[in-house]
């Protein structure tokens, strides 16, 4: 029962607690080093073994909203995952969002089916003092990540490999983007002017520019990212053409939650996680332009046939007048 825990609520909010920080806070200020777990027996096992430094997420990856806790006392971060799959792939996410943030830090995975309770229950202490001194730095371990899912011998996984890579690296300031370019190009065998070093931060350097659609287009993706059940209520009603300004990260949002490029967008503080009638309610703000916009276009529309329009029309305005009374259509 090593990841039994209890459902969240609005007064347990998993996304933003760690598993025994109040017992490590103490050690964790005095050695500047914070352990993350994914279990609670794994911290329970650590603590036992003399890591009293170490925490876990409640049985949810490590989000944006662990940061605020994360920074106290500006503390170096150790992932400690387990090596299968869905521990690769949590400790991957937790390194572009700790790398994006500017932690300190890196990952330690640990193989061979084994987790640090089993490394404490046989007595590998020697083992984990040095697994934990020398972890893999966050950002090469998710350029790696990332590189490794492709087959590099087929010339188009490779491109598909750099360009994926390339995004990462843009979500980085301009002195990590500088250092790491040479690095992604070794390991691509390309050349490094093919890395595409941008000298600015998009979400950074834009963020207190966000004209108002912006903010609430990407707030909306941003609650879609950070809640399944706000994920599955927005796609059922909006498409990716109903986003003036951000139909391509809706479709990332869909299709590809996990890219690099989406980083930015769940850390940008000037953004909002809505609840459900808040969402709903900038939900219907999207909509009602957008079928005011398509009624206009289609009263203009001179090759569609005119019983074909006229039920188009009705169809529309029966649309506008149910998000007008507060009711949410599906597309």
């Amino acid at each position: 029962a090593k990841y039994v825990n209890s459902p969240q609520t609005k007064l347990f909010n998993k996304s933003r607690l760690l598993y025994g920080y109040n017992l490590a806070k103490e050690l964790i200020y005095k050695q500047k080093t914070i352990i993350v777990t994914e279990g609670y027996l794994d911290v329970i096992m650590l603590h036992q073994a003399g890591f009293s430094n170490t925490v876990a997420t409640l049985g949810t990856a490590l989000t944006p909203e662990h940061l605020p806790l994360l920074k106290r006392g500006e503390p170096k971060i150790i992932v400690a995952y387990d090596g299968d799959k869905a521990g690769l792939n949590a400790a991957y996410k937790a390194s572009v969002l700790l790398s994006h943030s500017d932690f300190m830090g890196g990952v330690v995975i640990f193989e061979d089916g084994l987790d640090p309770a089993d490394m404490v229950q046989n007595n590998k202490i020697d083992e984990l003092n040095a697994m934990f001194s020398t972890p893999i730095p966050f950002i090469p371990f998710a350029i790696d990540f990332i590189i490794k899912k492709f087959n590099l011998e087929n010339p188009q996984e490779k491109q598909q490999a750099l360009k994926e890579a390339n995004d990462y690296l843009k979500t980085l300031n301009p002195i990590l983007q500088e250092e790491y370019q040479s690095l992604i190009a070794r390991k691509l065998n390309v050349n490094s002017q093919l890395i595409q070093v941008q000298h600015f931060n998009n979400q950074r350097a834009n963020a207190v520019n966000l004209s108002s659609m912006d903010i609430a287009e990407l707030s909306i993706l941003k609650t879609m990212l950070n809640d399944k059940s706000s994920f599955e209520i927005a796609k059922t009603l909006v498409s990716s053409d109903m986003f003036e300004i951000h139909s391509n990260e809706y479709n990332l949002v869909l299709n590809e939650p996990d890219h690099p490029s989406l980083v930015g967008l769940m850390i940008n503080e000037h953004l909002i996680i809505y609840n459900f009638q808040e969402l709903t309610h900038q939900l219907t703000l999207l909509l009602v332009p957008y079928y005011n916009k398509q009624l206009q276009q289609l009263t203009y529309d001179k090759n569609i046939d005119f019983k074909q329009k006229a039920q188009k029309i009705r169809n529309l305005k029966d649309k506008l007048k149910k998000l007008k009374a507060g009711k949410l259509i599906n597309i």
